[in-house]
């Protein structure tokens, strides 16, 4: 199997390509000349790095060409926490989308599998199914939409296979530090407060490495349209940060931020598709998923600047 991957130096992307070299398949990771490849440092020898700017359309076409993939992955978008959601670059991230989507048919790649959120979707009482309604909150998720939208009609007018893996919250290795969980354990381990917008909302938290291999599992099973990419299991935010206190042995203080309370009361995954369809089975329960975070964190935090 040739695979382009976009997003390889991110989150999931380097728990992605780490999977897919360990299967044996021959895959290209298009990089920015600038990124930072820290995360992927132990699989270079084994990946096909391909200097591209996903912005530039010549890079992109000339990498295309040249690759001539059977499937195509895409993760690559704007994630800065605090920045994302109203960043303009959802509109660039948008256009690069659509070009390297044209582009990937006009080769004939017939499979193409992308990143898109739980954020499209609307509040909900219960667990969240492939079914339920999506609004365009902010202009990250309106830009997601769009893509979806416009990449099924693609599919439907081309024959190109489409699957859109809609991911829940996630914890683990390599993961931005302003994010919730390294948030939480950073703060934990200096005996400082932890600052929460507010405890009592529900989420749905995977271990990475869990998220990677749904997103692997999408890619070989063949499915196409929207697939549910969490653990299924309701976790309240206040016992997942009083789990971390726990299995770091610290005494926790919750703060609020100041913030007023933005977000939605219940995000969790009904996954009975990406289960019953693929061949996809977590290897992480949340406590020990939380444990193997934890222990990397500690680790990291210990090496020399």
């Amino acid at each position: 199997m040739r695979i382009v991957l976009t997003g390889a130096t991110g989150f999931i992307g380097s728990h992605l390509a780490r999977r897919m070299v360990a299967d044996g398949c021959e895959v290209h990771a298009l990089v920015r000349p600038q990124s930072d490849t820290w995360r992927i440092q132990d699989i270079l020898p084994r990946l096909n790095v391909v200097p591209c700017d996903l912005l530039s359309a010549d890079d992109v076409d000339r990498s295309l060409e040249a690759i001539r993939p059977d499937h195509c992955v895409h993760l690559a978008w704007c994630t800065a926490p605090g920045t994302y959601r109203t960043s303009l670059d959802n509109l660039r991230f948008l256009g690069a989308s659509l070009h390297l989507a044209a582009r990937l048919v006009e080769i004939g790649c017939g499979r193409l599998v992308v990143a898109g959120s739980c954020a499209e979707y609307e509040p909900a009482a219960g667990a969240i199914s492939e079914h339920d309604r999506t609004g365009s909150h902010d202009l990250y998720v309106a830009a997601k939409l769009g893509l979806l939208l416009t990449l099924e009609q693609l599919g439907k007018a081309t024959g190109m296979q489409v699957a859109w893996g809609r991911i829940f919250y996630l914890h683990g290795p390599f993961e931005d530090e302003r994010r919730l969980v390294p948030m939480v354990i950073r703060s934990l381990l200096r005996s400082a407060p932890v600052r929460l917008e507010t405890g009592d909302v529900i989420r749905d938290y995977s271990h990475v490495e869990d998220v990677a291999a749904a997103i692997w599992a999408v890619t070989r099973a063949g499915l196409v349209g929207p697939v549910n990419i969490g653990s299924g299991r309701p976790v309240v935010i206040r016992e997942l940060v009083a789990s971390l206190a726990r299995i770091l042995d610290r005494p926790l203080r919750l703060e609020s931020s100041g913030a007023a309370p933005t977000a939605q009361p219940s995000v969790y995954a009904d996954n009975a598709r990406l289960r019953s369809d693929t061949t996809w089975a977590p290897r992480f329960g949340l406590e020990q998923g939380l444990r193997h975070t934890v222990e990397w964190w500690k680790a990291r935090l210990r090496e020399p600047a």
